[in-house]
């Protein structure tokens, strides 16, 4: 998926997510790139992201992402959004998800904007789920 727009960025991974599709929603990501894990660790690079992704995406999502706000200077983009989502736990319990996430874009030699570090939690970070 082509990001020519850093703005862009929340929209294509709720598109993604929601319809469940992990090869669309890994391609937003740098081959070096890092996810905050919600009990503070990371999940660094293509094989460790996928698996991330694939237990967001066995979530079931449905997810709105609000872009609040973008920061952009040269190639290198600081996004902050409000998420929300309604997802499945794998007992079957419905939950619902709100939080505030601030996001590190990068614009790469084809000018494609990709996620560099992308932190969903915010200052949440650690908290219990």
């Amino acid at each position: 998926m082509t990001t020519a727009d850093p703005n862009s960025i929340h929209q294509a991974f709720a598109d993604a997510a929601n319809s469940g599709d992990l090869d669309r929603l890994a391609s937003l990501f740098a081959p070096d790139a890092v996810i905050i894990e919600r009990g503070g660790g990371r999940a660094s690079g293509t094989d460790a992201i996928r698996r991330h992704l694939e237990q967001l995406l066995a979530l079931n999502p449905k997810m709105q992402i609000h872009t609040t706000h973008t920061f952009a200077h040269g190639d290198i983009a600081l996004l902050c959004s409000r998420w929300t989502a309604t997802a499945t736990t794998p007992d079957g319990q419905q939950v619902n998800l709100d939080y505030r996430g601030t996001e590190v874009a990068r614009r790469d030699n084809a000018g494609t904007w990709r996620l560099y570090i992308d932190n969903p939690w915010g200052a949440d970070v650690g908290d219990a789920m």
